[in-house]
């Protein structure tokens, strides 16, 4: 398990990458994150749940939980948006604390 520190540039409070997925291995940061697919499909395991995300699926990490990111046989395209809670929590001094739950339209987890 590997902490990733999260760099924001000239201090902007949000950090965006487009990726192309293969594998990004068992990791944990102190921010928010969000996983959007863009085009493909990929799998997320998010401790010990596994997910299929697909094209327009998107997925809410909170703070310090762990997750992995792996490609499978589609070719694919993800939005990783991380939020800063240092800089959210002046605005909302619970954000640190902040659960998300997964919530799905369809069966996304295989």
């Amino acid at each position: 398990m590997l902490f990733e520190k999260t760099a924001y540039l000239d201090d902007f409070p949000i950090n965006i990458r487009i990726v192309k997925v293969t594998e990004y291995p068992f990791h944990y940061h102190q921010d928010v994150d969000f996983v959007y697919v863009l085009k493909g499909e990929i799998r997320l395991k998010n401790v010990c749940h596994h997910y299929f995300l697909k094209e327009g699926d998107i997925f809410t990490n909170s703070g310090h939980e762990v997750h992995s990111l792996t490609a499978t046989d589609k070719e694919n395209v993800v939005a990783i948006i991380q939020v800063s809670n240092r800089f959210f929590t002046q605005y909302f001094p619970t954000l640190p604390k902040a659960c998300f739950m997964t919530y799905m339209f369809h069966d996304i987890c295989k």
